[in-house]
């Protein structure tokens, strides 16, 4: 199975964080098990917090069939439960799960994955 966790980081390296209930956009192309470019035959993301939750109903949402993918998370996407607006944390964590199905020299209708890690950025003043 291709499969591969990415942390988002700036050309500093240093960890992106998303600002509260503002934009990301996040892309890639799909890769499969020999790490070559692939088409897959499906692909879907979903949005979770750190516990697995999804957020703002993104769950299972269809990406076009083409060997590269953008996702723009924005808005509820990046906003705060009630929970973490509350809370102490500066940061808010979250996962960006993509599962896609491809061909390749291994066989047919196989599963590929990857994680997008983040945090959201919490802002004073947004509510």
């Amino acid at each position: 199975m291709a499969s591969v966790v990415i942390t988002l980081k700036d050309t500093d390296g240093n960890v992106v964080q998303a600002a509260e209930e503002g934009v990301l956009v996040v892309s890639g192309t799909f890769k499969d098990d020999a790490g070559a470019t692939t088409t897959p035959s499906a692909a879907a993301w979903t949005l979770t917090n750190a516990a697995g939750t999804v957020i703002n109903a993104r769950s299972a949402i269809g990406l076009s069939a083409a060997s590269t993918y953008q996702i723009t998370l924005s808005g509820g996407d990046l906003a705060l439960s009630t929970a973490e607006a509350a809370g102490t944390a500066a940061l808010s964590p979250r996962r960006l799960l993509i599962a896609y199905t491809y061909s390749s020299d291994a066989g047919s209708n196989l599963p590929g994955k990857a994680e997008v890690r983040f945090s959201i950025a919490h802002l004073a003043g947004v509510t």
